[in-house]
């Protein structure tokens, strides 16, 4: 009787039966489509991967503000509801500071475009210096920037703008501009200002107000 083993094994003969009645031009082409199948699935890998690159790209460019090289109003807004989602799951606290660039209209209409861009530019060099590696610079439209302050209470972002401000007056001691310039800065804090990015806004709004001596309703 046959081993089991012997029985499950291929029969020798029957492999070279099989390689004598296949012509060799069979096994080329068998070969072949082999190849030509691994080059096209490793094609559409690489497809696949440079579209995924290309979408990432052109997310980073819709989010950008390529002026002042920071996020622009939309990139902003995200990055505080994913900062907010954060927050409400974790039970921690962000702050978030609304910049006023004073004087830049006065530096476009006076000094040129090219050194309103030089300006803003300068802004958003300056709170990213200000800020911490995670925290996040903004441009909301015009003269105006948003900062997100990572897991910071009001007395420790509070911190933060006084840098802002000691680096304004360095910055301004060196600046080419001839024209006057500042920055008002008015933050709300998350949860005791508001639950919600409009809520943050409006209160660091209002309190940016309030350093002009101008109440807002």
């Amino acid at each position: 009787m046959t081993p089991p083993a012997a029985q499950g094994a291929a029969d020798p003969s029957v492999i070279q039966r099989i390689e004598r009645e296949v012509p060799g031009a069979v096994w080329l082409a068998l070969a072949i489509a082999l190849f030509l199948a691994g080059i096209a699935g490793l094609a559409a890998w690489h497809a696949s991967l440079l579209a995924r690159r290309r979408a990432k790209e052109f997310q980073e460019v819709a989010l950008s503000d390529p002026l002042p090289g920071v996020l622009n109003r939309r990139g902003f807004t995200e990055a505080v509801e994913r900062e907010l989602d954060r927050a409400r799951r974790h039970d921690q606290q962000f702050a978030l500071a609304f910049v006023d660039i004073r004087g830049l209209k006065t530096v476009n209409d006076t000094e040129g475009h090219l050194a309103g861009d030089e300006l803003l530019r300068e802004t958003a060099s300056l709170l990213r210096e200000s800020a911490r590696a995670h925290d996040v610079v903004g441009r909301l439209g015009g003269d105006e920037m948003g900062l997100l302050l990572v897991e910071q209470s009001a007395d420790s972002s509070a911190v933060i703008v006084s840098r802002i401000r000691a680096l304004v007056t360095l910055h301004r001691a060196t600046s080419p501009l001839h024209t006057d310039w500042d920055l008002t800065i008015g933050t709300a804090t998350y949860p005791q200002d508001g639950d919600t990015f409009e809520e943050l806004l409006r209160t660091a709004d209002r309190r940016l107000y309030e350093q002009r001596g101008i109440a807002l309703r």
